[in-house]
């Protein structure tokens, strides 16, 4: 986890005298700020980044190009690549430390997914099942 804000998604923390704080910015907007958090809330916050990180760089590794590529909305050539292919095992690692850890990082993307759903080309190239 960031100390300084990234601007792309990433929680960054702030430390205040009335607790830690996670901050989301992405395109120079705050999405969300979970205030006043314990020690423990912030230990969350941060085995949650780690594990994104892993498998977002798992994701990348091992990202391949559909045989017949289509385009993505904006044009591009369709790569292979899904947000869910990193937030799924970021999911199942979060549950092999704890079933509260796992739940906590589940109903978080469920968040994200319901702000911003996965797109037509992003449900294609899930390697992962979906969540209803």
């Amino acid at each position: 986890m960031q100390q300084n804000r990234q601007d792309n998604g990433t929680p960054h923390v702030e430390y205040l005298a009335s607790g830690y704080e996670i901050v989301i910015t992405e395109r120079g907007l705050e999405l969300e700020r979970f205030s006043r958090l314990s020690r423990f809330e912030a230990a969350k916050w941060f085995l949650f980044g780690l594990a994104t990180g892993l498998a977002q760089s798992a994701e990348l590794k091992n990202r391949k190009a559909p045989l017949v590529p289509h385009h993505t909305p904006n044009g591009l050539e369709d790569d292979g690549y899904s947000r869910w292919n990193w937030m799924a095992p970021c999911i199942e690692t979060m549950y092999l430390m704890s079933a509260e850890l796992g739940d906590y990082a589940k109903n978080h993307y469920l968040k994200v997914l319901k702000r911003a759903p996965l797109e037509d080309y992003e449900k294609r190239n899930a390697q992962w099942d979906l969540l209803s």
